[in-house]
């Protein structure tokens, strides 16, 4: 799986340098229109609008997936307490019916 995350990451960073040499061109970008046109390479604006598509759709299913996370985590941790009343148990003196412990002999 990690060998597929390289390589799709691989893929995706050769795509946008090929983007980027290829689009080198000026473009005017008006970021509102009481300020002067800012001049900037045509990739410039499309890799950043890209990359904050991919953070917001990233932190959307970062969100997404939250509550069953929480979930396997409280499990995870009553798991853990769980294991270690049986190892207390497990350790703990053998009793009889009574309930008093065991007279070895």
């Amino acid at each position: 799986m990690r060998a597929l995350r390289w390589i799709f990451g691989l893929s995706v960073a050769i795509v946008i340098t090929y983007f980027a040499i290829a689009n080198r061109h000026i473009v005017d970008v008006h970021w509102s229109p009481f300020h002067a046109p800012v001049p900037v390479p045509l990739y410039l604006p499309v890799v950043i609008m890209t990359g904050a598509g991919f953070f917001t759709g990233s932190l959307m299913i970062w969100l997404g997936t939250l509550p069953s996370r929480l979930a396997a985590w409280k499990q995870e941790r009553k798991l853990r307490k769980l294991e270690k009343q049986m190892q207390e148990f497990q350790q703990a003196e053998p009793v009889n019916e009574t309930g008093l412990p065991m007279v070895k002999g």
